[in-house]
């Protein structure tokens, strides 16, 4: 039996077909990128639409009550590691135009047994350390809070405080983090 060379023919159509599949991969990788980019966007702006609806049911519940500090809520429910966010609104009631509020945010207690008095939280929070608000008017902003993965399965009880540049001690609030 001899062997023969493969002519040109066999070496032609095999290279059409490699390149008819990679323009086909190209192809269905632009479509998936396409499809992902549309979905990605829309869920974008949902988030952002809930966003606005809570910021406006924040500046109603404040204005409506007088309150100098008000929550979307109450009570967040976190998992261990993770992490939520509540929105707050400050109203400025002060005779002062423009005026620059230090916001601090911590925990108190954990309200059970079974986390040890004098314990370090296990939540944290971020927010902005100032904000500026003119007078007679509401600023809606954003409360991370994280659960660590080692927290404590407990209630916690916690604040928000609000020391104005004319007028220290302007407003606490106390709000619950339970960690399940």
């Amino acid at each position: 039996m001899e062997l023969r060379p493969l002519g040109k023919k066999a070496d032609l159509s095999l290279s059409i077909n490699a390149i008819v599949i990679l323009i086909l991969a190209i192809t269905m990788l632009g479509l998936g990128l396409g499809f992902l980019r549309n979905t990605f966007s829309k869920t974008t702006a949902q988030f952002s639409e809930v966003a606005d609806d809570v910021k406006s049911q924040v500046v109603a519940k404040i204005q409506a009550s007088n309150e100098k500090l008000a929550f979307d809520k109450l009570e967040i429910e976190l998992k261990r590691g993770e992490t939520k966010d509540l929105f707050y609104g400050i109203k400025n009631v002060l005779e002062v135009e423009l005026e620059t509020f230090t916001i601090t945010s911590g925990c108190d207690k954990a309200l059970k047994e079974t986390t040890p008095v004098g314990a370090e939280s296990g939540v944290t929070f971020g927010t902005f350390p100032t904000w500026d608000v003119k007078q007679g008017e509401v600023e809606v902003l954003k409360l991370t809070a994280t659960a660590k993965p080692d927290a404590a399965l407990d209630t916690y009880s916690c604040f928000l405080k609000l020391d104005g540049a004319s007028a220290p001690g302007y407003a606490t609030k106390k709000f619950f983090v339970v960690v399940k």
